[in-house]
C-alpha cells in the first residue's frame, strides 16, 4: 500500500501543510455551518477527518529510507511552519466578534447553552489547541526520521576505507574554495 502514489502524496509534509491549511480555512466561511448543521455530513466528517489525518501520518513512519537528509530537513521545516499556520484559523475564530459561519441562535436553549459567538470562540480555542497538539507527534516522527537518515549516512562514510574517505574530503574541500 505504501507504493501507491496517493499514500506517498499524503505522507509528504509539503502536501500536508497546504492541505491542512486549506481544510482549516473552510471553518472561516459560511460553508462551515452547512457542514456542521447537516447531521449526516457532520457524522461523516467526524469519522473522515481523523482517518485522513492518520493517512497523512502513517506514511511518515514507513517512508524512512525513501528520502535524503535534505528532503527530510525540508519536511521538518515545513512541518514546523505548518505548526504556526495551523494556529491562524483558531486564533481568527477566537478573536472575531462576528459569527463567521452564520450559525443561528437556538430558540429555547438552556441559559447555560453558549450563544453562537461564544460557541465560535470556544471552537477557536479547541481548534487552536488540537491543531498544535496534533502537530507535535508529526514533528517527533520527522525528527526520528532525520536522525535515522543521518545515522545511515554516517554509517556509509564510516564503512569507507581511509584512502577513499580522504579522497572524498579533499574533493569536497576543493569544491568549497
Amino acid at each position: 500500500m505504501m507504493r501507491w502514489r496517493l499514500v506517498r502524496l499524503f505522507g509528504n509534509a509539503v502536501f500536508a501543510t497546504i492541505f491542512i491549511a486549506v481544510v482549516f480555512c473552510v471553518f472561516l466561511t459560511p460553508l462551515a455551518w452547512t457542514l456542521r448543521g447537516t447531521p449526516w455530513i457532520a457524522t461523516v466528517l467526524g469519522v473522515a477527518v481523523p482517518l485522513l489525518r492518520l493517512a497523512m501520518v502513517v506514511p511518515l513512519f514507513a517512508l524512512t529510507a525513501a528520502h535524503t537528509g535534505l528532503f527530510i530537513t525540508i519536511e521538518f521545516l515545513l512541518a514546523f511552519v505548518e505548526l504556526l499556520i495551523d494556529s491562524i484559523p483558531g486564533i481568527l475564530l477566537r478573536l472575531t466578534d462576528a459569527v463567521v459561519d452564520h450559525a443561528p441562535t437556538i430558540a429555547g436553549a438552556a441559559s447555560w447553552w453558549p450563544t453562537p459567538l461564544h460557541d465560535q470562540h470556544l471552537a477557536g480555542d479547541f481548534l487552536w489547541f488540537i491543531a498544535e497538539v496534533a502537530d507535535v507527534p508529526v514533528l517527533v516522527i520527522l525528527m526520528i526520521r532525520w536522525m535515522r537518515s543521518d545515522r545511515r549516512d554516517a554509517a556509509g562514510f564510516d564503512d569507507l576505507p581511509d584512502e577513499e574517505y580522504d579522497a572524498l574530503v579533499q574533493e569536497h574541500m576543493r569544491g568549497a574554495g
